[in-house]
C-alpha cells in the first residue's frame, strides 16, 4: 500500500465573493481567519458575537496536488479522518459525495476520477448557522457559534491485490497462566488467485514475543495469539501502564502488501451492578473506586490545539488523583491524541456513544485500554455496539456511578487570566461581560448565594475570585468527604468538570488555560489511594474518623490526631492503628470533643488528622471543623516565610504560623509557575513546605518581590487584600521574612 499525504497548506474561499485566503489542514475556518488576523480573538470580551458572520458563511477549501500513474494498483481510495460540516466533496470538479453537519470519517474510490499530474480536490461547506435579521442574541454559557472545516488528515491510499479494511483483537483471560488474543482481520481482496500469506505478531518495546502466521483464503480470518507472563495495564493508582503492540502483515512471497498496527494494553474491565442498581467497575478482577471528572472539548476550535495541551489536561486529572474521564453530551468524538494520552497515563475512558460516525469511531477506538465504558440508553445502537465492540461494558448514560456535583457553585480563573478576557472596565461580578463568560446563567447568582451561606462577602472583585475558588473547592470537597463516609454502597464520583473550552466562571477545576483552580488543588488531597477524613457529629458532639484504602493491597498504618484552637493552643491529640484491606474503608474511632466544646466554642477548634504508613512515611492528612467558615473569627496568620533555592530553575517556600491559616495561597505577581500544592490549611506552629517553579529563571530578589501569599481572612479585607512580601535587595537575600502585621 502507497500511501499520499493531502494534508498541509490549502486555499479557502468565502462565499459569494472571489477572494481566497490561506488554510491549514487539518484545521478550520476560525483557526485559518485568526492566524491571518482577519478575525478578532474570540475569548476576549464579546468578540465571539463580532464574528458570527463566520458562521452564516459559505467556505470552500480546495487542493491543487500532483499525483503519479496508479493504474497498476488494484484500489486508489481518497480519506478523510474528520470533517466538521455539511460539505460537499468533488475531484476535478465531478461530485464524491456529500456529508451532513458532525465530524465526518469518510472514503471514496477514485481510481477512475484521479488524473496523471494535475488534480483539484473542492470541499465546499454550507454555512453553518443561518443568518438572523435581528443578529444573533447574547451567549451565556456554552458557546453556540460552530465552525467548519478539515479536521483530519487527508490522503491518497493506494493499494496492490489486498487491503485490510478492519482489525478486531478480542482478549482472552479463561487461561489463569496466560491471556490469549484472537485477532480477525477482515479484508478486500482484489486478486484472490495470488497466494498471500497473514502474519499477527505481539510486541514489546520493539522485540516480537509471539507470532502466528496463515495462508489467507477467506475475507475474514482470525489468529491466535498467547502471551505468557503478561503486563496487566491498570487505571492510574492502581498499577502501571505497561503498552504492546499488535502487528498485522499480509504478504506475498516477500512483498509485504499491506501492514497495520495497535497499540493495546492488557486490562479487563467489567461492570457488577448490584441489586440497588448501583454499577460497581471491577479492573482486572479488583474493585475500583470511580474517582471522575466531565471533560469536554478543550477549546471552542480544538482541532487549533496540539498533543501538549492535551497532555496537559490529562495529566492533571491523573496528578489530581483521578482515575477518569466522563465524556458526555459532546458534538464530536476526540482526536487520537486525547486517547493515546489516556493509555499512557492511566486514565479510564467512560464514553457516551454518539449515534452519528459510531462505527468508525468505535472501530478507531476500541482497542486503546483506556476505554472501559460506554454510555448508551438506545437498545439499537446497544445491538451495533455489541458488534463493533463485542465484550465491552455499556451503561445507561443517565448513570453516574452513584454521584455527580453539577449543581456547585462555579470558580473565576485566577486574576491575571480574568483580566486578560474582561478588560479592567468590566472587572465587576455583575457587568454584562462577566456574565457573558459564564457556564450558566444562574452561575454567579448562585455563587454570591453561596458566599452569603458559608464564607464572609469579599471587598472586591480580585477577592470575588480567590473566594470563588475557595468556595467551590470547599463544597465539593465536602461533598465528596460526605459521600465517602455516609454511603459505603456508592462506587465512584463524578464532578461537573475537570477544563473549560474558552475562558470563564465555571465549575471545572482547571480553567480554560489550563491552570489548576483551588478545587483541583484540594481535590488531589482528597482523591489520593490511601486516605483519612473525619464526621462531626453535633448531636454526640464527637467525630468518626475514618481511613480508606482504594488499591489492590492491604495497608497498615496509624492516624493521628491533634485537636487545637485558632490562637494555636493544643486542645487534645491521639493516635491509633489502622489496618485496612483493599478496596475498602475503615471507621478507626469515635473521637469524643463534648468536654472541649462545652469549654471553647465551635468556631475556635480545629482536628488535624495525619495518616501514616506503618514505616512513618506520609500517606495523607486532612482537616476538621465545626461551623461555617463565615463564623470563624481567624486573625491575621502572622506567617513566617523562609524562602531557599530548591535547585537553578525553582524555589522552597517554607511557612509557619502561630494562628491557624487557612487556605493560603502562593502566586508570582505577573508570572504563571507550578506550585507542587497550593490553597492549604497551615496548622499552628506546623511549618508548611511548598515548591515553586517559575516559568522563566528568576533571581533570588525577583523571587522575593514578585512571590504574593494570600488566605482566607485577607479576602474580606478592604485595606489588605493580600498578603505582600515586596522586599528590597537586600531584605530578599536574607533567610526568611515575615508577613502579616
Amino acid at each position: 500500500m502507497r500511501r499520499f499525504d493531502l494534508t498541509g497548506e490549502w486555499a479557502v474561499r468565502k462565499g459569494g465573493t472571489k477572494r481566497i485566503y490561506k488554510a491549514v489542514v487539518p484545521g478550520c475556518i476560525h483557526a485559518d481567519l485568526l492566524t491571518i488576523r482577519e478575525i478578532p480573538e474570540p475569548l476576549i470580551g464579546k468578540n465571539l458575537q463580532e464574528i458570527a458572520w463566520v458562521a452564516e458563511t459559505e467556505w470552500t477549501y480546495e487542493n491543487q496536488f500532483n499525483a503519479d500513474d496508479l493504474s497498476a494498483f488494484s484500489s486508489v481510495l481518497l480519506y478523510f479522518e474528520g470533517l466538521d460540516g455539511a460539505a460537499t466533496i468533488l475531484l476535478n470538479d465531478e461530485e464524491l459525495g456529500k456529508t451532513t453537519a458532525g465530524s465526518r470519517i469518510l472514503e471514496f474510490d477514485v481510481k477512475k476520477r484521479l488524473r496523471i499530474g494535475k488534480n483539484k480536490l473542492t470541499v465546499a461547506f454550507a454555512a453553518p448557522v443561518k443568518k438572523t435579521r435581528g443578529g444573533n442574541p447574547p451567549l451565556v454559557g456554552r458557546p453556540s457559534m460552530p465552525t467548519v472545516g478539515i479536521s483530519g488528515d487527508v490522503s491518497l491510499h493506494a493499494y496492490n491485490s489486498v487491503r485490510v479494511r478492519d482489525v478486531l483483537i478480542r482478549q482472552d483471560f479463561s487461561d489463569a497462566s496466560a491471556v490469549g488474543f484472537d485477532v480477525t482481520v477482515l479484508t478486500e481482496r482484489f486478486d484472490p488467485d495470488r497466494h498471500m500469506e497473514l502474519l499477527a505478531r505481539i510486541c514489546y518495546k520493539g522485540n516480537t514475543l509471539y507470532e502466528a502466521r496463515d495462508i489467507l483464503t477467506a475475507d475474514c480470518q482470525t489468529l491466535r495469539l498467547t502471551l505468557k507472563n503478561a503486563q496487566y495495564w491498570w487505571p492510574a493508582g492502581m498499577g502501571e501502564q505497561p503498552l504492546y503492540e499488535i502487528l498485522v502483515d499480509v504478504f506475498s512471497e516477500r512483498t509485504c502488501l499491506e501492514h497495520l498496527s495497535r497499540r493495546i494494553g492488557i486490562c479487563q474491565v467489567e461492570v457488577e451492578k448490584a441489586k440497588d442498581g448501583v454499577s460497581r467497575l471491577i479492573v482486572n478482577r479488583h474493585p475500583t473506586y470511580i474517582k471522575a471528572a466531565l471533560w469536554i472539548p478543550p477549546d471552542l476550535y480544538p482541532v487549533r490545539l496540539s498533543r501538549v495541551e492535551y497532555a496537559r489536561l490529562v495529566k492533571a486529572s491523573v496528578v489530581a488523583n483521578m482515575n477518569m474521564l466522563r465524556v458526555k453530551d459532546i458534538r464530536a468524538y476526540e482526536c487520537n491524541a486525547f486517547y493515546d494520552l489516556c493509555d499512557e497515563y492511566g486514565v479510564l475512558v467512560w464514553h457516551d456513544l454518539l449515534e452519528d460516525e459510531m462505527s468508525p469511531n468505535i472501530r478507531r477506538l476500541r482497542h486503546h485500554p483506556c476505554m472501559a465504558v460506554w454510555g448508551c440508553d438506545d437498545a439499537a445502537l446497544i445491538k451495533r455496539l455489541n458488534t463493533e465492540d463485542p465484550g465491552r461494558a455499556c451503561l445507561p448514560t443517565s448513570l453516574y456511578l452513584r454521584k455527580d456535583a453539577s449543581k456547585l457553585p462555579p470558580a473565576l480563573p485566577e486574576p491575571r487570566i480574568a483580566a486578560s478576557y474582561l478588560g479592567e472596565d468590566a472587572q465587576n461580578i455583575s457587568h454584562p461581560i462577566c456574565t457573558y463568560h459564564t457556564s450558566d446563567a444562574s452561575d454567579l447568582p448562585r455563587m454570591t448565594a453561596n458566599f452569603i451561606e458559608h464564607f464572609l462577602f469579599p471587598s472586591n472583585f480580585t477577592n470575588h475570585i480567590w473566594l470563588s475558588q475557595i468556595q467551590q473547592a470547599v463544597l465539593l470537597k465536602r461533598e465528596w468527604e460526605r459521600i465517602r463516609r455516609t454511603e459505603p454502597n456508592t462506587y465512584g464520583f463524578i464532578h461537573w468538570h475537570l477544563n473549560d473550552w474558552w475562558p470563564q466562571a465555571s465549575t471545572s477545576t482547571v480553567d480554560y488555560e489550563g491552570r489548576w483552580k483551588a478545587a483541583h488543588y484540594l481535590l488531589r488531597k482528597s482523591l489520593i489511594p490511601i486516605w483519612t477524613c473525619g464526621g462531626y457529629q453535633p448531636q454526640t458532639k464527637s467525630v468518626e474518623l475514618f481511613a480508606f484504602n482504594d488499591t489492590p493491597k492491604a495497608f497498615k498504618g496509624e492516624l493521628a490526631w491533634r485537636l487545637t484552637r485558632t490562637e494555636g493552643d493544643l486542645v487534645l491529640d491521639g493516635s491509633k492503628a489502622v489496618e485496612i484491606a483493599p478496596a475498602s474503608r475503615e471507621l478507626v474511632t469515635h473521637l469524643k470533643i463534648d468536654a472541649p466544646l462545652s469549654e471553647f466554642r465551635a468556631n475556635d477548634l480545629f482536628l488535624w488528622l495525619y495518616l501514616t504508613d506503618e514505616h512513618g512515611a506520609f500517606a495523607s492528612s486532612n482537616i476538621v471543623y465545626f461551623c461555617e467558615p463565615r463564623e470563624w473569627n481567624l486573625p491575621h496568620p502572622k506567617m513566617r516565610a523562609e524562602i531557599r533555592a530548591w535547585d537553578d530553575n525553582s524555589y522552597a517556600v517554607t511557612l509557619t504560623s502561630q494562628q491557624v491559616a487557612m487556605w493560603v495561597w502562593l502566586s508570582l505577581e505577573g508570572m504563571d509557575a507550578r506550585y507542587d500544592d497550593n490553597f492549604f490549611c497551615i496548622e499552628p506552629s506546623r511549618p508548611m513546605r511548598i515548591r515553586i517553579t517559575p516559568t522563566r529563571r528568576l533571581k533570588p530578589e525577583q523571587f522575593h518581590q514578585m512571590l504574593r501569599i494570600g488566605s482566607l481572612r485577607d479576602t474580606w479585607q478592604e485595606k489588605r487584600t493580600l498578603s505582600q512580601m515586596v522586599a528590597s535587595a537586600k531584605k530578599a537575600r536574607a533567610t526568611g521574612s515575615e508577613t502579616g502585621k
